[in-house]
């Protein structure tokens, strides 16, 4: 095959897609490898390991999505998808039941670092999703994320579903739950 052909050429296989929710990073990754930018601002703590934070002003959790590949790891394609199905800010239900593209609706560029970490004949991206709250706050949210990584000729995906379900009542955390849902390849 001619070197040109072999650079184009789709070589890059999902095996396998998981959701590191506890405890460390694989790949002696950090929160602030894949976001530089969000490095000290109170985005997230503990940028080392992956579960749910609360820093007094922001309740959220830090996941680490893991792609198994065959091939390389580089040429393979991530996605998440982000569904609603209960958020009530402060009385604000806009978004509730509604779909996204987290990756497009971030502004983050996923084809390459820091969102997109090659390690081990794995691909990864990492996810720090929350809210900002104060006192008086309400938050009442439950929402659902399917983290994929995709081969780069489409023919195949594995994907992993998760949840996250935070509430705030008056100001006070009362649930920050993340839950892997379940996971596949197709």
């Amino acid at each position: 095959m001619p070197e040109r052909d072999k650079e184009n050429s789709c070589d890059c296989e999902p095996i396998e897609v998981y959701l590191i929710v506890r405890g460390n990073f694989e790949g002696s990754k950090t929160m602030d490898n894949y976001y530089p930018d969000l490095k000290n601002t109170g985005s997230y703590v503990y940028p080392e390991r992956a579960g749910e934070f609360d820093t007094g002003s922001r309740v959220g959790v830090n996941v680490q999505i893991v792609g198994k590949v065959k091939g390389t790891p580089s040429k393979c394609k991530l996605s998440q998808e982000l569904f609603v199905e209960r958020e009530n800010i402060n009385g604000d239900t806009s978004r509730q039941g509604k779909t996204y593209d987290d990756i497009k609706k971030s502004g983050r560029d996923a084809t390459k670092a820091p969102f997109k970490q090659i390690f081990n004949q794995k691909i990864s991206f990492a996810d720090p999703p929350g809210y900002v709250y104060g006192p008086g706050t309400e938050i009442d949210s439950k929402r659902f994320f399917t983290s994929c990584v995709i081969a780069c000729d489409d023919k195949r995906k594995c994907c992993v579903r998760w949840s996250l379900e935070i509430k705030v009542e008056n100001g006070r955390v009362t649930k920050n739950q993340v839950m892997e849902e379940k996971r596949w390849c197709e």
